[in-house]
């Protein structure tokens, strides 16, 4: 991870995405803080992401994010398919990241951007809207940190997160509950 001159252990609530909105004038930034909350994609996903890579149905987003895997010594670029139920009624993050995706034409960038841009307008955003800077890890952290809140399996954090390694997803997993302990355990 990039090291950035934020604290990522931050979690980003909806609530700052919405205040973050106020300050944020262009509908496409204000569509990749909506992308950046509700996928914890890394920002190097998100200026690849193309419109073919988001099906929007009317209770769930279909979002294909490529992932760069090193094999073999080259890289090769795999997508990971999240499914992300669609709120209803709709509220303003949905709205904001559908909106704009049904803007752009099939065929190109979703977001043509670079990585600094996201980092820029991050910091400034959040900065002027909440007092203080988040960076775009930010947004991936509370992702993963809200699923494994809300119990998701190591297999489905590895997933969202793009990695294989449990030691990456090792920071998610500090006292999940369980139903009962195990019989060894006793």
């Amino acid at each position: 991870m990039p090291r950035y001159g934020g604290d990522i252990r931050y979690i980003v609530e909806r609530e700052d995405v919405l205040r973050m909105f106020d300050y944020i004038k262009k509908a496409r930034d204000r569509a990749i803080v909506s992308f950046l909350y509700l996928t914890g994609a890394r920002p190097s996903e998100v200026v690849e992401i193309m419109r073919d890579d988001i099906t929007v149905e009317p209770h769930r987003l279909i979002i294909r994010i490529p992932t760069k895997k090193l094999r073999q010594g080259d890289f090769e670029v795999e997508k990971r398919e999240l499914i992300i139920p669609r709120p209803y009624p709709r509220d303003a993050i949905d709205t904001e990241l559908v909106t704009y995706v049904e803007s752009v034409p099939y065929g190109s960038r979703l977001f043509p951007v670079t990585t600094d841009h996201i980092l820029k307008m991050i910091k400034k955003a959040s900065e002027e809207a909440l007092g203080f800077r988040l960076v775009p890890y930010n947004f991936r952290h509370s992702r993963l940190t809200k699923l494994a809140r809300a119990g998701a399996t190591i297999e489905t954090l590895q997933y969202w997160k793009g990695a294989r390694s449990l030691k990456s997803i090792a920071p998610y997993l500090h006292g999940r509950p369980v139903e009962a302990p195990p019989e060894w355990v006793k």
